[in-house]
């Protein structure tokens, strides 16, 4: 948020009035390309940034122990499937020691705490996050009605697409 992470301390009043209104929080991509001049300078800025500042603002909440998914009584909406993060997890999981207080769930488990919007033109990136946080995380949401045809073209079983809110 311009300039600073979502939790940084700056925002922690916002934070605790959207969680005492059990307030839906839907965080889309700004276009910063994650802070990288490298990705700016080439354009990429909406091809991979976007991507990326969607994980870094996951990353950031999961990291942060104050605004932990599982006390949050608002709902974090996170966009893109997430970015890069379902199909980084395991590397997250094995690397936690470097960005995670010593307490804290791995990234795997507090993943379940998010929702995420289905957009992504790539089916088997649906099926890795679905895999990753289950149907049940994931949602109809800014894709919609832009993508949804791939969602039939994802092999999505009847019982999973059914899981998925909006659906």
């Amino acid at each position: 948020m311009l300039g600073k992470s979502i939790v940084d301390p700056d925002s922690t009043h916002f934070s605790l009035k959207l969680n005492r209104r059990k307030a839906v929080l839907f965080i889309h991509p700004t276009g910063g390309s994650g802070g990288s001049q490298l990705i700016d300078s080439t354009n990429l800025t909406w091809p991979i940034g976007a991507p990326l500042e969607d994980t870094i603002c996951m990353l950031h909440f999961i990291a942060e122990e104050n605004f932990r998914p599982a006390s949050q009584k608002s709902k974090l909406f996170l966009p893109h499937l997430r970015g890069f993060a379902p199909f980084l997890m395991a590397r997250l999981d094995e690397l936690k020691h470097r960005f995670l207080p010593k307490t804290a769930p791995p990234p795997s488990v507090q993943a379940k705490y998010f929702w995420y919007d289905s957009v992504n033109a790539q089916p088997g990136a649906l099926h890795c996050t679905q895999e990753v946080v289950g149907s049940e995380r994931l949602l109809m949401g800014s894709g919609l009605p832009f993508l949804a045809r791939r969602w039939v073209q994802t092999g999505c079983g009847l019982r999973e697409s059914g899981r998925i809110v909006g659906v």
